[in-house]
């Protein structure tokens, strides 16, 4: 499985990778990601969550294409353009191998099953056992990664093309990112904010090479890279405080500015306008970035372009997920959901904890635009917050109550997006509800919203 690192807060080691939001030390053999994505459809106003992140391990790694026009940054600069060769990440170039057809059942063999999944702002990916990414959703800027799947083709699967058995897969607002199998960091899709970090803004129809290592990323409408010595970069819309004034009049960089942390960072969670990473070997949390609904979890609702502690948290911290108006931790002994920012009774500016809790084991939480979910250990899922397009799973009034998902019972990987849901079950299928507008529920858009999951054709046209 890929995904962020995890680390043991009693030993101090960084343990074997998993799916899962910024963590470490979970008790889950279960996982999801991380941090980032979304702002509504991709160009709306502000809004997003740390994407989420997807990825399979081990296996060869097949080499990322070039972008759609123009060429990358100094390290992308093998990769050409959408009908060009494609730089590798340990394939040596070579095609990637073809898609298996989907598993049906667990019994059937010789197939793809599904793995990991990974939740953007109006796109989703889901990593499978043969290697390949599979999307869906919204492509309006070529998140899927395919140069020759159209811009603007929403709902049907897409394979990201040469891309193969990544460690992790993180999605933004019209972005997606990955560490390929062999460490290194690549992008595609939307950069007019140099959310890609290439160095420009040109847009990617193919992964391209963004830098040589990182171990993990988390990205919104910025991009943001922890290195293995705890060391974080940040790239696109600048985490300064800045309002919301549209895209096109943002600030931003296409080049990697160092975060100034007070100690070395073990997990990270990215929204669309402020940042947070776990530091202190899961004993502190800090937060920069805008402050309006008390997002930064400091006691105030201002503006920090440097990082501020988060008050009154429950340690150890274990896991970490950002939306553009809200965070929430796994944290504590015995562990609890905490939130902070926005919430349907109040917004918070410090961490509280939720009441009541979700009824049983938590082993991830997810936070969307302004909804929350959880993923049970029994397999479970309970969801709360603003209930547009039933994205809570069901056709009921907003809640501050964690409420189960009808239909999803034995649930293994979760993936919230800006205002829609996926999940993987055991059995290897995958199903998503709420917002369907731009084809996130894997059907063609402007079908109907669900509260009810949708179950997604995964296959695709070979």
């Amino acid at each position: 499985m890929m995904s962020t690192r995890r680390y043991s807060v009693a030993t101090g080691l960084v343990l074997a990778p998993m799916l899962a939001v910024a963590c470490f030390d979970t008790p889950a053999p279960l996982g999801h990601r991380l941090a980032e994505a979304p702002g509504a459809g991709g160009t709306g106003a502000e809004g997003g969550s740390s994407s989420s992140s997807a990825g399979s391990g081990g296996g060869s790694a097949g080499g990322g294409g070039g972008g759609a026009s123009g060429t990358g940054m100094g390290a992308a600069a093998g990769a050409a353009g959408a009908s060009g060769s494609g730089a590798s990440d340990g394939g040596g170039g070579m095609p990637a191998s073809a898609p298996q057809r989907v598993c049906v059942g667990l019994s059937d063999t010789a197939c793809a099953r599904a793995e990991n999944i990974a939740a953007g702002s109006s796109h989703t990916c889901v990593s499978m056992s043969d290697g390949t990414v599979r999307c869906w959703g919204n492509n309006d800027s070529h998140q899927f990664g395919n140069p020759d799947t159209p811009q603007g083709v929403f709902g049907s699967t897409t394979v990201v093309a040469q891309l193969r058995f990544p460690r992790s897969v993180v999605l933004g607002v019209v972005h997606s990112c990955a560490i390929g199998a062999s460490g290194a960091a690549w992008c595609w899709g939307g950069n007019a904010q140099g959310q890609l970090g290439t160095g420009d803004r040109v847009f990617y129809s193919a992964p391209v090479l963004v830098r040589d290592a990182a171990i993990e990323l988390s990205t919104s409408g910025a991009t943001c890279a922890l290195s293995a010595d705890g060391t974080v970069d940040c790239w696109g819309i600048l985490l300064n405080g800045q309002a919301w004034n549209g895209d096109e009049y943002a600030a931003f960089s296409t080049q990697p500015t160092p975060v100034q942390l007070p100690s070395p960072a073990v997990a990270l969670a990215v929204a669309s306008r402020h940042a947070c990473a776990i530091i202190d070997e899961g004993n502190n949390v800090v937060c920069w970035g805008r402050g309006v609904d008390g997002r930064l979890g400091n006691g105030a609702f201002d503006n920090s372009g440097v990082p501020v502690s988060v008050t009154a948290i429950e340690t150890p911290v274990r896991r970490i997920d950002a939306s553009a108006e809200q965070t929430c931790v796994i944290a504590g002994t015995p562990a609890v959901v905490q939130c902070w920012g926005f919430s349907v009774g109040g917004n918070r500016s410090v961490p509280t904890t939720l009441d009541p809790q979700p009824d049983g084991e938590v082993v991830d939480v997810q936070v969307g635009w302004r909804h929350a979910c959880a993923l049970l250990k029994s397999g479970r899922v309970q969801c709360w917050g603003r209930n547009g397009a039933g994205v809570l799973g069901h056709e009921g009034p907003d809640t501050s109550v964690p409420s189960d998902v009808a239909g999803v019972s034995d649930a293994v990987e979760l993936a919230v997006g800006y205002n829609h849901n996926c999940v993987v079950n055991k059995d290897a299928s995958v199903m998503c509800w709420g917002d369907n507008y731009l084809g996130q529920l894997g059907v063609p858009m402007l079908v109907n919203d669900s509260s009810v999951p949708v179950t997604i054709n995964l296959e695709v046209a070979q």
